[in-house]
């Protein structure tokens, strides 16, 4: 409205007609000759004329930020699941070896009770 009654007659609409054109484009949520183009008036323009299409990729795009920060945390929770079973079996190992041990050192013991006790091992 401020062009059409701008007091410099070079700042006005150049005719009725592109007035009138202005007020349809306006009427149909359509970027208007008195405002300058700026992406933000340009975005908000085609975001109001494609409502359904702007909400429905909206959409998309947080279900895929989601799903992004979802695989992530499944990664980390992964990750370390994977290093406590690594540790319970780096434990487990110790343990078997030193049962192995403690089983050996069992061995000899009677082995060599066995021999002093006079026992004969039958062949």
């Amino acid at each position: 409205m401020t062009k059409a009654i701008a007091r410099n007659p070079s700042e006005r609409y150049e005719s009725v007609e592109s007035f009138a054109n202005d007020l349809s484009r306006f009427a149909n949520d359509l970027p208007v000759q008195a405002r300058r183009p700026t992406t933000s008036y340009l975005l908000g323009k085609f975001l109001l004329r494609n409502k359904a299409a702007s909400l429905f990729s909206l959409a998309a795009v947080l279900l895929l930020i989601l799903g992004f920060l979802a695989s992530r945390y499944q990664v980390r929770i992964t990750r370390e699941a994977h290093q406590r079973s690594e540790a319970l079996r780096r434990n487990l190992v110790v343990a078997q070896r030193q049962t192995q041990a403690l089983l050996e050192a069992a061995d000899l013991r009677l082995t060599a009770e066995a021999i002093s006790g006079g026992d004969r091992l039958e062949s």
